[in-house]
């Protein structure tokens, strides 16, 4: 696996992170 594929895989995670944060910090 390179460099690339692991920021991207990064990039993905962070971005499900941060919409089931939002999700689950909604009143």
């Amino acid at each position: 696996m390179g460099g690339e594929t692991g920021v991207i895989i990064a990039k993905g995670t962070a971005e499900v992170n941060f919409t089931v944060r939002l999700t689950w910090n909604r009143p």
